[in-house]
């Protein structure tokens, strides 16, 4: 009897893709279940930019351009694109957000989780500093 090689067919690649898939999405189930705490270090890491007008006004650029299609103009989670995300975008103008520090705000802009992007590579740090001047002005909108 000859036997044959294992070869991987159309229906063997499908059922691969299917349980990779469903592993992505209850890690993503996972996370969003978990409270998202920066470690305390970043948390402690002051801003270089914090209360200048002008790094301010860079930040709502910023802002507008990367955070506003899913947290929305005032950022409140109702951006166009976060309609379709699970879990939703948080309201920045909340005082869960706002409570937090600018360290930790930084942290979670930098490296993301679930469906929010990591923004480490794509947006200068400077920015990244600025946008959350921004964030801060969201709170007396």
């Amino acid at each position: 009897m000859m036997t044959r090689p294992h070869v991987l067919t159309v229906r063997n690649l499908l059922g691969v893709l299917l349980v990779v898939g469903l592993a992505a999405v209850c890690a993503t189930a996972v996370l969003a279940l978990e409270p998202w705490v920066a470690p305390d270090d970043a948390a402690a890491k002051a801003n270089p930019v914090a209360g200048k007008a002008e790094a301010t006004e860079k930040g709502k650029t910023v802002f507008t351009t990367n955070c506003v299609p899913c947290h929305g103009e005032l950022g409140k989670g109702d951006g166009a694109a976060g309609q379709y995300l699970d879990p939703k975008p948080k309201d920045l103008s909340a005082e869960a957000t706002q409570s937090q520090k600018d360290g930790a705000l930084f942290w979670k802009i930098t490296n993301g989780r679930g469906v929010m992007p990591a923004f480490g590579a794509m947006i200068p740090e400077e920015d990244r500093w600025a946008a959350i001047n921004y964030i801060r002005q969201l709170a007396k909108k």
